[in-house]
């Protein structure tokens, strides 16, 4: 009984992560509409709190909360599907900031939550903050769970004033467009036009720090097949142009949660950046190509972790008008 007990317990942090930003967004609106004059003067100061005097708090550091990253849900979320953790090196706070990659994005970057935006101390000490896009913050109480596990706008704006704070910054690199590409015992990456958080280091004297999430891919099972140039792909990449989220059809348990399998986090170790204002395109690819190529013996190091004979995949392809946009940026 105990054993199922813990499962049943399990479930619920699991499920948490969208039953609790979901029910209190809920019971906010229902006191706006069924709360009479005070229930509606109560929401509409809170909106115009969240949504004009709080709102540059996500792109000013946030408001990360120690409490919320390590309560107890976190353990047992963990334990859920189980998560581990591996440290090639120890990371500490020192005089450099880093840009943190985290690979792959998966459905929705189980391994991010439970150990990076969660306090697993898989950064040791390090000041940090984790970018997602700014549409969640504008999601009324959700904002204030999503700044409380230490997230912030992934603007360019916040993010240099962060790293010239010494306040480190974590990126899933690959984001919408690569959860599109995850299904189980695939490695594929969104990761060749990705050249903004490299460009991001050098401009701003941070270092960059690989970390990969070995069994990501393998918690969700992609429902429909959506190979690039597919119909299904075309609407996918369509609704995520206009809402800037990807919507992966996917299945997990009969309750729609992740299916339980194991997924280790592996904390790379750190690659040293230059440090160069309005750095040159040329510089921001070598650096780029050195990332890559840390990347790949972090993986091959630690594949034995994953089943079969797995390989990393990069499967975007960098375009002329790609380099044209960014030569124009520069």
């Amino acid at each position: 009984i105990a054993g199922w007990w813990r499962r049943v317990m399990q479930s619920l942090a699991v499920s948490s992560i969208f039953t609790v930003p979901l029910t209190l967004v809920s019971l906010t609106a229902a006191l706006g509409v069924r709360g009479g004059l005070t229930g509606r003067a109560l929401v509409a100061l809170y909106l115009v709190y969240a949504w004009l005097v709080d709102s540059p708090t996500p792109r000013r550091g946030g408001r990360p909360s120690r409490w919320l990253r390590n309560l107890r849900l976190w353990r047992l979320f963990r334990e859920y599907f189980p998560t581990r953790l591996i440290k090639t090196c120890d990371i500490k706070q020192g005089d450099k900031p880093y840009v943190i990659g985290i690979h792959p994005h998966g459905i929705w970057s189980v391994a991010t939550f439970a150990n990076i935006a969660s306090d697993n101390r898989a950064l040791g000490d390090l000041d940090y903050r984790v970018l997602t896009i700014s549409s969640n913050f504008r999601i009324p109480i959700a904002r204030e769970l999503v700044m409380g596990l230490g997230f912030v706008d992934a603007s360019p704006d916040s993010v240099a004033s962060l790293l010239r704070r010494n306040i480190s910054v974590a990126v899933v690199v690959g984001g919408a467009a690569e959860a599109l590409d995850a299904r189980p015992h695939t490695n594929d990456l969104t990761l060749n036009r990705r050249l903004g958080f490299v460009r991001m280091a050098i401009e701003n004297g941070a270092d960059l720090l690989p970390i990969y999430n070995f069994g990501e891919n393998d918690v969700y099972r992609q429902l429909l097949p959506n190979p690039p140039g597919s119909n299904v792909r075309r609407v996918q990449e369509r609704l995520m142009m206009m809402f800037g989220y990807s919507v992966p059809l996917v299945r997990g348990t009969l309750g729609g949660l992740p299916l339980r399998r194991p997924v280790t986090t592996v904390v790379g170790r750190p690659i040293s950046v230059p440090h160069v204002p309005n750095a040159p395109l040329e510089l921001v690819e070598r650096v780029h190509a050195r990332y890559v190529e840390a990347l790949q013996q972090l993986f091959d190091e630690y594949s034995y972790l994953l089943k079969g004979d797995a390989a990393l995949q990069i499967v975007d392809r960098r375009r002329s008008r790609d380099v044209r946009r960014w030569r124009a940026n520069l």
